[in-house]
């Protein structure tokens, strides 16, 4: 696989404008100790995503805090945000998860402990402003996924320190297979009507490998097609990995293989900073680094000259209706 310098060149000049955000989460991020960013990644990755989608509005995030030292999940340490305003239910579906998520129960409460935390303080129902208890669904979703947790729903009440009020219960599911296997099994079709009918609030596929994997264009294409507008995030191990599964997603057939010319750019993003395809498929934000990659790194087994860590670069994309 190589790797093109103007390519690099092209995506930096385009796509790689830093934002405040950012630079705030990464000072925060980068105090910290690399076994505690491995353990947390993923939380603070949807977390991340979330905001970024306006899906959920956080509290302001510190621009400095107190150094977590403990990789272990178990730990009470601080979070460094906390959800302000959320909708009554927020979906999460782990496409591709494996035994780092969905080993046991108890594995998958840890992995995603600071996305839990988040939602500890009491928060503002986003339609009418009211305190009220908010439900948080993880679903894990993956031919890795243990077949003995395989369809396995378990639930769990967090409430909050001040008054003891239940603030978020959070439901957990797996499911041994296919993402499109599912869809069509019993879990799916028991959620709440508002889920099966729009879809999950976001779907989330850490350390993808689409660029390696056949199966995902099915995955995906059901997915831009299914519930348009829902986003789908995507985490690479590297850039040129990041780079490669963006353009493996813009190849597949009936997808975008280039796109309509929009303001004033030469890369097809429009004002609003999505790309403006007549195709049924948008990126939200293209590949770029993700602040909240872990900072635990491993030399890449094919070119020492490459480090790989766990959601190094993300990418976001949906479909568009109609």
């Amino acid at each position: 696989r190589s790797f093109c310098l103007n390519r690099k060149f092209l995506h930096f000049f385009f796509y790689l404008q830093p934002r405040m955000e950012d630079k705030v989460t990464a000072s925060w991020w980068a105090q910290q100790e690399p076994n505690f960013t491995k353990a947390h990644t993923r939380s603070y990755t949807a977390l991340c995503a979330l905001q970024r989608q306006k899906i959920c509005s956080l509290t302001s995030p510190p621009t400095t805090t107190e150094r977590n030292t403990s990789s272990s999940s178990t730990t009470a340490s601080p979070v460094w945000a906390s959800i302000q305003e959320a909708p009554q239910e927020t979906v999460l579906h782990i496409v591709g998860a494996d035994r780092t998520e969905a080993e046991s129960v108890d594995c998958a409460l840890n992995c995603f402990d600071h996305l839990i935390r988040a939602w500890l303080q009491p928060t503002q129902n986003k339609s009418d402003g009211q305190q009220q208890t908010k439900k948080l669904v993880i679903v894990l979703i993956g031919p890795n996924v243990p077949r003995k947790l395989s369809e396995l729903t378990h639930h769990k009440e967090y409430q909050t320190k001040q008054n003891g009020v239940t603030a978020v219960q959070v439901t957990l599911q797996f499911f041994n297979g296919t993402y499109l296997e599912y869809l069509n099994c019993p879990l799916w079709n028991t959620n709440s009507v508002t889920v099966t009918t729009e879809g999950p609030s976001m779907v989330l596929c850490y350390n993808a490998g689409i660029w390696g994997y056949e199966e995902w264009e099915e995955t995906l294409m059901h997915v831009f097609k299914t519930f348009p507008n829902v986003p789908v995030v995507v985490t690479s191990y590297a850039q040129c990995e990041a780079l490669d599964d963006e353009e493996t997603i813009l190849s597949w057939p009936q997808q975008p293989i280039g796109c309509e010319e929009s303001g004033n750019t030469k890369s097809g993003l429009g004002e609003s900073g999505k790309e403006q395809c007549s195709t049924g498929l948008q990126f939200l934000w293209h590949a770029e680094p993700n602040p909240f990659a872990s900072l635990v790194t491993v030399c890449s087994a094919q070119n020492a000259d490459i480090q790989l860590a766990e959601n190094c670069w993300w990418m976001c994309s949906c479909g568009v209706a109609g």
